[in-house]
């Protein structure tokens, strides 16, 4: 095995190679010189017994996943990959695939964890550790180099949805154009990139339907299609939005210029119809929030509602199934548990 001493100001390493004797200088700094002679330690332990050892080198490793994510995902998850990944390398600075330990994983997500919330940490985790398994099948990185990092625990929060008042009050000092936009997220639960890409031809009035379907620049969310039911008032609004539609554009509420600023631009637009209506905040996705909550509260079975809202699994549909306090109070005053029964209920009744 590797030894590890002391010249000078410098810690040198000195280990067995070939049945040869190497030395080799490292650093001032005893934790980088203690962290290397692991490293190498497992690299030697490896050649013994005739395991592959994984010298690939690192930004080579991230240049073929990038590559691969921008060819098989969507655009948001590709900029998620490569966000992560550059946090990542910045914070470990790693030469090889080899050089990816649990500790080294740790560290990142710890430090992490000190500039951004729970929830943004865990996002890039996910992405992190979504790489690294496609290192392992591509064989440039071994399983055990990262399995078992746990997530940080978050806070979990009930999703925000505006009520039947707040909607009423947020239409009444919203422009119609604005509000054409947000009562359409509202009466399809849709994502806003689904929205942002909404054609005419994804529009069939004769059969009260809008298909999610994917276009030559953009797929819908885990590539998934699916069809949603125009509420009446909305197909109304849609038909009042297509006898003055630009005949140069194909889709519903824009001219094609889908970027980050269209974004930013809407969510403004929501804050500041919303403050003038005096509705606590409210996001964009608030809005697909309000869409879920109340088809739940109206009853609607939760297999359902993940359809619509085209959720893979109907555990990510059920952090929807919250009901408001009112409903709750209306639930229990549905029991029947006392005007049935005798003497001491006509007590309580007659006071």
């Amino acid at each position: 095995m590797a030894g590890l001493y002391k010249r000078g100001k410098l810690w040198y390493v000195k280990y067995s190679l070939n049945g040869k004797t190497v030395r080799k200088s490292l650093s001032k700094d005893k934790k980088t010189a203690l962290e290397y002679k692991a490293q190498l330690e497992t690299q030697i332990s490896r050649r013994h017994l005739s395991l592959p050892v994984y010298n690939y080198s690192w930004q080579d490793f991230v240049k073929k996943y990038l590559a691969y994510s921008l060819a098989t995902k969507r655009r948001r998850t590709w900029e998620l990959d490569s966000d992560a990944l550059k946090s990542f390398t910045n914070f470990v600075s790693p030469k090889t695939t080899g050089d990816i330990t649990k500790e080294k994983l740790e560290d990142w997500k710890n430090h992490r964890a000190q500039q951004v919330a729970p929830r943004s940490v865990n996002i890039h985790l996910h992405r992190i550790l979504a790489g690294f398994r496609k290192g392992v099948e591509w064989g440039l990185m071994e399983q055990g180099q990262f399995q078992g990092i746990p997530k940080i625990k978050e806070i979990k929060r009930l999703p925000r949805y505006l009520t039947h008042a707040e909607i009423r009050k947020l239409e009444q000092v919203t422009p119609w154009r604005w509000w054409t936009m947000f009562y359409t997220m509202i009466c399809t639960g849709m994502r806003l990139g689904e929205f942002l890409h909404l054609r005419w031809t994804q529009i069939d009035f004769d059969r009260g339907i809008i298909s999610i379907i994917a276009d030559q620049d953009w797929v819908p969310k885990d590539f998934e299609m699916r069809e949603i039911p125009i509420h009446p008032d909305l197909a109304k609004i849609l038909m009042k939005i297509q006898t003055k539609k630009d005949a140069g554009s194909p889709y519903v509420f824009h001219n094609g210029n889908i970027n980050r600023t269209m974004v930013r631009r809407i969510q403004r637009k929501l804050s500041l119809y919303c403050k003038k209506a005096g509705i606590a905040h409210c996001r964009i996705h608030d809005l697909r929030h309000t869409f879920a909550s109340h088809l739940v509260m109206e009853g609607v079975d939760m297999l359902a509602v993940r359809d619509l809202l085209g959720h893979a699994s109907v555990r990510t549909t059920e952090i929807y199934a919250h009901l408001s306090p009112s409903h709750l109070k209306s639930a229990v005053e549905k029991l029947r548990l006392g005007t049935q029964f005798g003497t001491h209920m006509e007590l309580v009744h007659s006071h």
